[in-house]
This record gives structure tokens, C-alpha cells and sequence, in this order.
């Protein structure tokens, strides 16, 4: 598994990370607190609201899939 810290500051970046975790073929999922969400689920993730400081959970071992993530259009 590989980690990612992100921080949504408005509805638009959530948007675009769901974009992004949807290009990765491995599980991607979104840790709030004891809360997790599928990250490509856009109504998971818009659910938590923005503001949060969330952890990105990618299963995988490819570096490639955390880099998509990273990516900003």
C-alpha cells in the first residue's frame, strides 16, 4: 500500500481527484479520521465535505498509480 496526504480546499479538487483515482486501476480509498470512502466514488467523497485533511490509501505497490494522483490537469 502507498500513502498520500491531501487537503481539499473546495469542491472542484475533490471533483478532480475522483477524476484521477478513477485512472488508477488499483483500489484507491479516502481516510477521514476512522472514516474510509472508496475515492472513486464521488459521493463518498464529496459526503466528507471540504476542508478536510484526508490520506489517500492506494493498494498497490506501483509507483506509477500514486503519481496519477499526484497529477493535477
Amino acid at each position: 500500500m502507498q500513502y498520500l496526504e491531501i487537503y481539499f480546499k473546495n469542491m472542484e479538487e475533490m471533483v478532480d481527484f475522483v477524476r484521477r483515482a478513477n485512472t488508477v486501476e488499483a483500489d484507491v480509498d479516502l481516510q477521514f479520521g476512522h472514516i474510509l470512502v472508496d475515492a472513486k466514488s464521488i459521493q463518498g467523497v464529496l459526503a466528507m465535505g471540504c476542508g478536510c485533511h484526508a490520506k489517500a490509501v492506494v493498494h498497490s505497490q506501483n509507483p506509477e498509480d500514486l503519481e496519477r494522483l499526484k497529477a493535477k490537469a
